[in-house]
C-alpha cells in the first residue's frame, strides 16, 4: 500500500483521489481538507502497524506544534462513526501504552485504474466493510468540509484542549500567542480555574488558585491586565483587574448578586454587566470612573428577551449584543452610548451564542442560520453574514474570542448527552441500542405499533426517529434546529411536532405508518402541543401569553384556533367516551374535569412540596391520574384514584430524570430523558 497518496482508490462506492483532495461518488465530487485527506492515506498505508500519537503528529504536522488531542478526537470520532467498540475493534485496536493498530482488511481496499467508479463484481463481504469505512469518509467530509460560497473564509480548526476537562469563554491576548479560559473537571462543578495557554508550546497554566467561579476573562489591546468575574458564592460576585507580571489583583466593581457575563470598554471606564432581573438576562452600563457606581439598564426589546454576551465597539461609542426571545430565535444589537438606544442589526439568525469583533465594519459570529450550526462574519454595513466555518456534527459553537483585524480565532465547541430510557414498559426494558452520544429525548410510544417516536439530533440537527424492531431508522428530513416533544393521536397512525426555524413556529402533522407529511400549519410562537382530540379533528395546545399559560384548540381542516382555558395546561386530554375534558389548573395546581354539561369538577390537587402540571407529566388512566413526581432531588411516578380518593407512590425514578409519556400496556410504565453529560473544549480557527 505504499504509495497511497498518489494513487487513485475505492473505498466502498466511493472513489477517493488524493492528489486532487476529492472524493467521488457518480456525479458528485467533495473536496476534503488536505491533512484529513493524510490521515486517511496514512492509517491505509500503517496498516497493521502499532502507530503512536505522536508518530501520527510528528509524520503529518511536521515543524508545526499540535497537541496530541487533534490525534485523539480523531481517534474518537473514527470509533463514534464506526460503533467500534474499543474492546472489541474491528477497525482500531488501542495497543496499551503504545498507540492505535489500524486493523481493516488491506483486501478490502481496491486501487483505481481510472478516475471512474467501479462498476459490479465487488462482493457482498466487500461491499458491507468499504460501507462502514465510507462511513468515517463521510463523517470526516461533515465536519472538515468546506466549500467557498458567497465570498465565504475558509477556516482551518485546530483542536486546543480535549473532552477530560470542561473549558470554555476563551479570550486571546493581544500578541494572539496566549489564550486565558476558564477551565473546571466537569460542567457540574460550581468552582473553576482561569488556565493560561501558549498557542506554540501548548503548554498550561494555572493562574488562579482561589475556591471561586471564575468568569469571563477579557484582555484588552495595549494592557498590563487581565479582567474577569469571580464569584465565591453565586449570590457575590465582583470584577477583577489582575496585573499579568506581579498577578496582584484589585476589585473595581462588586455586587451583591450574580454577574454571568461582562464586557469592559478600552478605556476601562465602562463595565456592560449581564444581570437576571425579574427572570429575565438584562445588561447593565456601570461607569467605574463614577463614585456613583449605579446601575444602568439598557432598553429591553420585549417582556420575553434575554440580552446577553456584550462586548464594546473599538471606539467605545456602542455596544454590541445578543438578544434572544424566549425558547425562540436571536438576533445582534447595536446599543448606541450617546442616544442610549438599540437598533437591530440582524434578521436572519436562529439562535446565536457569541459575538466577537473582527474589525472596525464586521463581526464573528456564532450561531445558527437556517439549518447550519457555524462561524459567521457579519457585516455592519450591508447586515450580510459570509460562513466562515461550518462546525462538527453534534457540536454546538459558543463563545468566541478574537482580536481586533486578526485572521485567528477560537470558540468553544459545546455537546450534550441526552438519553432516553424506560421503566414498567415490557416492549422497552432496554434503550441501550437506540441511544447516540448526542441528544435523544422527547419520546413518545405507540402500543399498537410497538414503535417509539422520539427527537434527535445524531445527524447534526433535530428530526423525528422511530425505534422498532431494535432498529432505528429517522423518518423525518427537516434538519430543524429545535423539535419540540411529538403527540400521538388516539388511533396511533399521526403524531404532530413543532419545529422552530428563522422566529416561525410550524406544526407538522406526520403519517406515521406511510412515513409521509401530510399538512404543515403556522401557529403562535411560544406554543406547546398537549394533545389530540379523540376524533383527530383537532389538537389542543399551550400558549404563554401575558404572563400565564392558556389552552387553545387547533382546527386540523381550517387551521382556526379557538382560546378555550385561562391559566391552565400540563395537561389536556378527553374522556374515553370524549363527554368530558380533564385540563390542568395551573393558578391551583389542580386537576379539573369539565363535563359536556359545562360543569367543573375538582379532581385533585397537588401536594404543596411537590412539582406538578409538569406537560406530559401526567395522565388519566382508567379511573385515576398517573404523574411524575419531584420531592426536592427524590422522582417517582404517584397514582391518585379518582374512586377510593388516595394518593400512592407508584414506582420510584432515577434522579434528576424528565418524564416525556406515561404508557398504558399491560401495566402502567414511563419513558424519561436522562440527562448524562455536557463537554466544552475549546477549538482554534486560522485563515
Amino acid at each position: 500500500m505504499s504509495g497511497l497518496k498518489n494513487k487513485n482508490f475505492r473505498l466502498g462506492e466511493y472513489l477517493v483521489q488524493p492528489e486532487h483532495n476529492k472524493l467521488r461518488l457518480d456525479d458528485e465530487e467533495f473536496k476534503i481538507e488536505p491533512k484529513i485527506m493524510q490521515v486517511l492515506c496514512y492509517l491505509i498505508e500503517h496498516k497493521q502497524e502499532v502507530v503512536s500519537r505522536s508518530q501520527i503528529a510528528e509524520d503529518l504536522w511536521p515543524n508545526t506544534v499540535t497537541g496530541l488531542e487533534v490525534v485523539t478526537r480523531a481517534i474518537f470520532e473514527l470509533r463514534k462513526t464506526l460503533k467500534d467498540d474499543p474492546k472489541k475493534p474491528i477497525f482500531i485496536e488501542t495497543v496499551a501504552r503504545k498507540g492505535y493498530c489500524f486493523i481493516y482488511d488491506v483486501d478490502d481496499i481496491v486501487i483505481a485504474m481510472d478516475s471512474k467508479i467501479f462498476g459490479q463484481g465487488f462482493s457482498k463481504r466487500h461491499a458491507k466493510l468499504a460501507f462502514l469505512v465510507s462511513s468515517v469518509i463521510l463523517t470526516l467530509v461533515l465536519i472538515f468540509l468546506y466549500t467557498p460560497k458567497n465570498n465565504s473564509v475558509d477556516m482551518k480548526p485546530s483542536i486546543l484542549t480535549d473532552l477530560s476537562t470542561y473549558s470554555d469563554m476563551p479570550a486571546i491576548s493581544p500578541d494572539e500567542e496566549q489564550l486565558l479560559f476558564v477551565r473546571k473537571k466537569s460542567f457540574k462543578d460550581t468552582y473553576s480555574q482561569l488556565v493560561l495557554l501558549d498557542f506554540a508550546s501548548q503548554q498550561q497554566k494555572v493562574i488562579t488558585v482561589a475556591n471561586a467561579e471564575y468568569k469571563s476573562p477579557v484582555w484588552l489591546p495595549d494592557s498590563e491586565y487581565w479582567f474577569y468575574i469571580r464569584c465565591e458564592k453565586p449570590s457575590s460576585c465582583e470584577v477583577v483587574k489582575h496585573h499579568i507580571n506581579n498577578h496582584k489583583t484589585e476589585t473595581i466593581f462588586s455586587l451583591e448578586q450574580q454577574i454571568f457575563s461582562f464586557a469592559i470598554s478600552n478605556d476601562n471606564n465602562h463595565l456592560v454587566l449581564t444581570l437576571l432581573k425579574k427572570n429575565r438576562m438584562e445588561l447593565a452600563l456601570v461607569d467605574i470612573t463614577s463614585q456613583d457606581t449605579q446601575l444602568n439598564f439598557l432598553d429591553a426589546q420585549t417582556e420575553y428577551t434575554f440580552s446577553n454576551h456584550p462586548i464594546f465597539s473599538h471606539d467605545d461609542k456602542s455596544v454590541y449584543y445578543i438578544s434572544t426571545i424566549r425558547g425562540d430565535d436571536s438576533q445582534i444589537y447595536r446599543y448606541d452610548l450617546a442616544s442610549q438606544n438599540s437598533i437591530q442589526l440582524s434578521d436572519n439568525y436562529g439562535r446565536i451564542r457569541g459575538l466577537a469583533l473582527k474589525d472596525e465594519s464586521s463581526l464573528w459570529v456564532s450561531g445558527n442560520i437556517q439549518k447550519t450550526k457555524g462561524i459567521w462574519i457579519f457585516n455592519l454595513l450591508d447586515k450580510q453574514s459570509n460562513k466562515a466555518f461550518e462546525t462538527f456534527p453534534g457540536g454546538v459553537p459558543a463563545l468566541l474570542s478574537s482580536q481586533l483585524n486578526a485572521d485567528k480565532l477560537v470558540y468553544t465547541n459545546f455537546s450534550r448527552t441526552t438519553n432516553l430510557s424506560a421503566a414498567g414498559i415490557d416492549d422497552l426494558k432496554s434503550l441501550a441500542d437506540i441511544n447516540s452520544s448526542m441528544i435523544d429525548m422527547n419520546a413518545v410510544y405507540s402500543t399498537d405499533m410497538q414503535a417509539l417516536y422520539f427527537v434527535s439530533n445524531r445527524s447534526g440537527l433535530y428530526d423525528i426517529w422511530r425505534y422498532k424492531n431494535n432498529i432505528a431508522e429517522r423518518m423525518t428530513n427537516i434538519k430543524a434546529n429545535m423539535i419540540e416533544r411529538p403527540i400521538l393521536n388516539l388511533q396511533q397512525d399521526k403524531i404532530a411536532y413543532l419545529s422552530r426555524e428563522n422566529s416561525q413556529t410550524q406544526m407538522t402533522l406526520f403519517d406515521v405508518i406511510d412515513k409521509v407529511e401530510l399538512k404543515r400549519i403556522s401557529l403562535p410562537n411560544k406554543a406547546f402541543l398537549l394533545s389530540w382530540s379523540n376524533d383527530q379533528k383537532y389538537i389542543y395546545f399551550n400558549r404563554f401569553e401575558d404572563g400565564q399559560y392558556n389552552v387553545y384548540t387547533l382546527n386540523v381542516d381550517t387551521s382556526q384556533t379557538h382560546q378555550i382555558l385561562l391559566n391552565a395546561g400540563g395537561i389536556v386530554q378527553e374522556s374515553k367516551d370524549g363527554k368530558s375534558l380533564f385540563y390542568g389548573d395551573r393558578l391551583n395546581r389542580q386537576l379539573m374535569q369539565r363535563m359536556e354539561s359545562g360543569e367543573i369538577r375538582l379532581m385533585f390537587k397537588i401536594p404543596e412540596n411537590e412539582k406538578g402540571l409538569i406537560s406530559h407529566g401526567l395522565k388519566v388512566i382508567d379511573d385515576g391520574l398517573y404523574y411524575a413526581s419531584q420531592q426536592q432531588n427524590r422522582y417517582s411516578l404517584k397514582y391518585y384514584s379518582f374512586a377510593h380518593k388516595t394518593l400512592s407512590e407508584y414506582m420510584k425514578l432515577p434522579d434528576d430524570v424528565f418524564v416525556t409519556d406515561i404508557v398504558k400496556g399491560n401495566s402502567v410504565g414511563v419513558i424519561y430523558d436522562k440527562f448524562v453529560i455536557e463537554h466544552a473544549n475549546l477549538i482554534e480557527l486560522t485563515n
